[in-house]
């Protein structure tokens, strides 16, 4: 079943990630090692987004992620997957760890957690009741997403909460194919290489 779910996340991701007109892929998704395995045919481009453009793609990927996930304890893998296709990457296997590499990271700043914006990053601190810590994306509407969606928890039972916000844009790379044909066959090894790999 987890196979299952991850090939699907995958090739949903490339359906919602792609423009009709645009063949776009992150290039993590596809296995692809820029030195040896990329296509002759297939261009790497930069894409860059606005603050406020990944802002919201960062909303959107985690609720995508938290709704195909829908487990409870994986709130930092979850986060991690929701970031990765901006060149977000995240490391260590506690949720407290990202504070400090959010922090690091030039493209965000600390916000108040009395103005929330979608998009925002909460990062709860280790306790004697949650070791590891949490972390979660806010949705809006006091939702955030991260293994799961449900109500902006309280986070007076951790070792305190820091927001973290996008504060410059974002580039990545992305491989632009230049046909259905390509495309197709990046879906292909994707799903092979889910199903090997999970």
């Amino acid at each position: 079943m987890f196979r299952i779910k991850s090939v699907t996340y995958v090739l949903a991701a490339i359906l919602m990630m792609l423009p009709s007109k645009a063949w776009a892929l992150p290039l993590h998704r596809i296995g692809l090692n820029l030195n040896t395995n990329l296509p002759k045919k297939v261009a790497v481009v930069n894409k860059t987004l606005s603050a406020e453009e990944a802002a919201h793609s960062i909303a959107n990927n985690a609720r995508f992620v938290a709704q195909h996930t829908h487990t409870i304890g994986w709130c930092y893998m979850s986060v991690k997957r929701a970031l990765k296709p901006l060149g977000i990457k995240l490391m260590g296997a506690a949720a407290w760890m990202a504070g400090d590499q959010l922090q690091n990271d030039p493209r965000f700043e600390m916000a108040s957690i009395d103005d929330l914006q979608p998009g925002d990053i909460l990062v709860h601190g280790a306790s004697g009741a949650h070791p590891f810590g949490h972390i979660a994306v806010y949705l809006g509407n006091a939702t955030e997403a991260s293994d799961h969606v449900q109500q902006l928890i309280d986070g007076s039972a951790y070792g305190g909460t820091t927001v973290y916000r996008v504060k410059s844009p974002i580039t990545f790379a992305v491989a632009a194919f230049r046909s259905h044909r390509q495309r197709a066959c990046a879906a292909r090894r994707i799903s092979v290489r889910y199903r090997v790999s999970t």
